[in-house]
């Protein structure tokens, strides 16, 4: 997939908030997703999506052409994230993640997904414990 793990993780977190009612027609719902704390973040810190992101915020008010462009390709990430969510691997042991109703999110920063509480207590001491304090800060900026 184009994007990194952790930009499809707030993706589908957004997904659950909005309760699936997202249409990609919605403009005015697709901004409002794309506004999401956690959503805007993992935009801007992706490798690719985070270069897209930056510039499309610096120049979506000199042209109504990047403007909507830019928007367009996020919703398109939006959308190609639903159709791929079944790639979501768990944070800790790198293994497909099972159904939907089956995934653990990290509560905290939104950011971090597991196959088991196993592996989210196992991943927590091995190392989400000093990122997330770090990725809740940066959403909040």
């Amino acid at each position: 997939t184009m994007c990194s793990q952790t930009l499809r993780i707030a993706i589908e977190a957004g997904l659950d908030e909005f309760d699936g009612k997202l249409k990609f027609c919605d403009e005015e719902g697709m901004q409002n997703f794309l506004d999401i704390p956690s959503v805007l973040s993992a935009f801007r810190q992706d490798p690719i999506m985070g270069v897209l992101r930056n510039t499309w915020e610096r120049h979506k008010d000199t042209s109504q052409i990047i403007a909507d462009c830019g928007v367009r390709v996020q919703f398109s990430v939006i959308e190609m994230h639903r159709r791929d969510s079944k790639f979501l691997k768990c944070s800790n042991c790198e293994k497909n993640l099972p159904k939907k109703k089956e995934r653990l999110l990290c509560s905290s920063c939104r950011l971090v997904i597991y196959c088991s509480s196993r592996c989210q207590k196992k991943h927590w001491k091995k190392e989400h414990k000093l990122k997330c304090k770090q990725a809740t800060v940066s959403t909040i900026e």
